[in-house]
């Protein structure tokens, strides 16, 4: 009987303990007949007709892949047309697409890494923007972080920095947040975010809108939508989430984008995404943008589940006011419970997978639903009547 080597042996027994800690994670093929309430496909418009037909027209005429690295052969005539039509949307100079959202995140970290920028982060900024400026080398002496959407906290930082130094710093301030946090839902106070940024000397806000692009201020702009170029420099965005596609873009100036293109090296040595999907992104947009239905019945369906989570007693009414998009999460506090609740839900065939940590901190854990225009109803008044009451679960 063969042994396993002394390094496979070691990674199993951190597995074992890992399971025997509720923090285990795999992937599990998503089943035709489940109900999905853990996608970020917030529109349904992975689904829509119009943006289908755009990809399958694609296909016929470009084939499937890009080719290369959109700096040698993998940025064809689609990309620049998609990337032109962003831009002029957003209101910025110009795009970098890129193959992710964490790929965008670490395009904007390497395009201001020579710059040696001080970093001011919200607390709970997504994984790929903490990543992204570690990776720069010397970063970690140069990022510091304030509670989470507390503006007055950051004031208060960035007021004992200035009083710490002897002369104003040469580099640049970097104020970075989510625009809709990814796990907890709620959007960042972005007025007083840009209010704050003016007041700093050689100062930029740059804000991660994945979750708000699409779904979020006039014409689904986001929450930068109402913000120019000088107010929120950098944005970055996923076609992941509200787009039903995938890849995401670094939004941004001239200057930006071009140093992005010398240095980001997740966009420099990757392959880009194939034409076929830059045609059917436009599309999504165009439809984000003519077809505004989607938003309202996605609201229509925020609201609905909202009470419902109000009256089973998951939140207060207070909780729920704060509470305003897609993403929905119903915070339990405890590995096991929120391990049982989501078998639960399996068992009645409807997919949401327990957050736990390291994603979020143990009294964070719990569920996060994320609801879409393509729900109906009945789907919502299933997962409802699946999940039960807090004290169904002793809580």
């Amino acid at each position: 009987m063969s042994t396993k080597p002394n390094w496979q042996a070691t990674l199993s027994a951190l597995h074992e303990q890992r399971k025997a800690q509720g923090l285990w994670r795999q992937p599990l093929a998503l089943q035709a007949h489940e109900l999905n309430f853990c996608s970020n496909d917030y529109l349904g418009l992975s689904q829509h007709p119009k943006v289908v037909s755009a990809y399958q027209t694609g296909l016929a005429a470009y084939g499937c892949g890009s080719g290369g690295s959109p700096l040698i052969s993998g940025f064809h005539t689609p990309h620049q047309r998609l990337s032109e039509r962003l831009a002029d949307w957003l209101g910025r100079d110009a795009v970098l697409l890129t193959t992710s959202g964490y790929a965008a995140n670490y395009a904007v970290a390497a395009g201001l890494s020579s710059l040696s920028p001080h970093y001011w982060f919200d607390k709970r900024n997504h994984a790929s923007m903490y990543d992204a400026v570690k990776h720069d080398s010397g970063a970690n002496q140069r990022l510091a972080r304030f509670r989470h959407n507390d503006t007055a906290h950051l004031t208060q930082q960035l007021a004992r920095q200035q009083q710490t130094l002897a002369a104003p710093l040469a580099s640049a301030t970097v104020i970075a947040s989510e625009g809709v946090f990814s796990m907890d839902g709620d959007v960042a106070p972005m007025r007083d975010l840009v209010a704050l940024k003016q007041t700093q000397a050689n100062a930029l806000l740059w804000v991660d809108d994945a979750h708000g692009l699409g779904v979020m201020g006039d014409d689904g702009a986001g929450v930068c939508g109402q913000f120019n170029a000088q107010q929120v420099e950098v944005v970055t965005a996923t076609f992941g989430k509200a787009f039903g596609l995938h890849g995401a873009m670094v939004v941004g100036s001239h200057e930006l984008i071009a140093s992005c293109w010398q240095h980001a090296r997740h966009f420099i040595y990757s392959t880009g995404f194939g034409p076929a999907q830059a045609c059917a992104i436009e599309q999504a947009m165009q439809v984000i943008r003519d077809e505004p239905e989607w938003r309202r019945q996605l609201k229509l369906n925020i609201d609905y589940f909202k009470q419902g989570l109000l009256q089973l007693g998951w939140r207060s009414s207070s909780e729920n006011a704060g509470l305003n998009h897609a993403i929905q999460p119903i915070q339990i506090g405890d590995i096991a419970t929120t391990q049982r609740i989501s078998m639960q839900l399996a068992n009645a065939q409807i997919r949401c997978v327990p957050i736990r940590p390291p994603t979020v901190p143990a009294t964070q854990t719990g569920l996060r639903v994320t609801l879409s225009a393509r729900h109906s109803r009945g789907d919502l008044d299933r997962f409802l009547d699946t999940l039960g009451t807090p004290q169904q679960w002793e809580l």
